[in-house]
């Protein structure tokens, strides 16, 4: 994508203005739309030949037909989480991914703990053919299995709080190495549950967060 300004000044808004649209289109497709050098692609040529980049987890090219317009509805907090939604979805590590998901979920409910945890543990159940899917993608039948009880204190405690504090509090705490082949497929898998979860949040709070126009 080509973004024209006409001073150094309107850069920083340039680049920003690139950054929500991608937001956007990583929400209406969701798939990884990535942008390179700081949200801009850093040729001064608008003809300049693209760099590709190989989108999800899978190789090869996917095109869809240019929309005719894309509209996002006008609130900072949607901004915002779909801004973390699309860095999670465009994150080549399931541990920057795990963050992002969960923030996405947390921004939607405002920080709200209660709120938070009460919409985790209600539809933390419904992601029907999901544990199939992750199996398949991380090859590993054994990989993961959903687990039971408190989800949100589950995700808390063996993903978020292990992912960003390796070295725990206490001995009873899970831990996170991302040298074992096994918790790294567990954390693949629930980011996979947790992109669910986040997008399910963000529809539950706007209904129709982004309006695509097809062109033709």
């Amino acid at each position: 994508m080509t973004t024209a300004y006409e001073s150094d000044a309107d850069l920083e808004d340039a680049r920003t203005s690139v950054a929500r649209f991608v937001s956007a289109l990583v929400w209406e497709y969701d798939l990884l739309i990535d942008t390179r050098r700081f949200n801009t692609s850093g040729e001064v040529s608008p003809t300049y030949r693209p760099v590709n980049v190989e989108m999800d987890a899978f190789p090869g090219t996917m095109m869809h037909p240019a929309p005719a317009s894309v509209e996002v509805t006008h609130d900072d907090r949607l901004r915002l989480a779909l801004a973390v939604l699309r860095e999670g979805v465009n994150a080549s590590t399931p541990y920057l991914a795990y963050f992002a998901f969960f923030n996405a979920i947390d921004t939607a409910f405002d920080g709200k703990l209660a709120d938070v945890n009460a919409f985790i543990n209600a539809e933390a159940t419904g992601t029907a053919g999901l544990e199939t899917y992750v199996r398949k993608v991380i090859a590993d039948p054994r990989a993961w299995t959903r687990p039971t009880g408190d989800f949100a204190e589950y995700i808390r405690t063996h993903g978020r709080d292990a992912i960003a504090h390796v070295v725990r509090s206490a001995p009873t705490l899970p831990e996170v190495d991302p040298d074992r082949p096994q918790e790294r497929d567990r954390l693949i898998a629930e980011s996979w549950w947790l992109r669910s979860l986040a997008r399910r949040a963000i529809e539950k709070r706007w209904p129709d967060p982004v309006r695509v126009v097809p062109r033709f």
